[in-house]
């Protein structure tokens, strides 16, 4: 069974940011696109991308910058050379999500969804789909991290 473990060292925005908010629609794109980024290093940094970046070879141009910055032709940058192993995407996977906000504040944990998180897992190419159909997900607050807010991600492979 394959399991990733990931850390992003950043906490997404509560889903209340921009719920009902249609006029901070460019926004919410630079924040998503933000976290692909953020999830795309912590893939790397667990050795299931072998690039942040597109070889040579490949056509597609970032549509954005790290920090969120648009550019290039819009082409996604997901190809599957970059990912380590042939099982990539996963057709069904539990996805834990624990966050570790920097203080014990109450919070719901449907303004914590994990949207961010699962859209950056797809347009990677981890996961084949954010569907009921391809994700059991699990989201729980772990103990605060003053120091260092951030979200641990697990993303198990399931089968069918």
């Amino acid at each position: 069974m394959n399991t990733i473990r990931l850390t992003v060292n950043a906490i997404p925005p509560s889903n209340n940011k921009y719920l009902g908010n249609s006029h901070n629609f460019n926004e919410y794109r630079r924040e998503k696109e933000k976290w692909r980024w953020l999830v795309r290093a912590a893939l790397a940094d667990a050795g299931v991308l072998t690039a942040l970046w597109p070889t040579p070879h490949q056509s597609a141009a970032p549509t954005a910058s790290p920090q969120g910055e648009a550019y290039g032709n819009g082409q996604s940058t997901t190809d599957r050379r970059t990912l380590n192993t042939d099982h990539y995407p996963l057709n069904r996977a539990t996805v834990s999500i624990t966050y570790h906000f920097s203080d014990r504040r109450r919070r719901d944990p449907d303004n914590y969804s994990g949207k961010f998180i699962l859209d950056a897992l797809v347009r990677e190419g981890v996961i084949r789909d954010d569907s009921f159909d391809c994700v059991i997900l699990r989201i729980e607050q772990g103990e605060p991290d003053r120091k260092r807010p951030h979200v641990d991600v697990e993303i198990r492979e399931e089968h069918t």
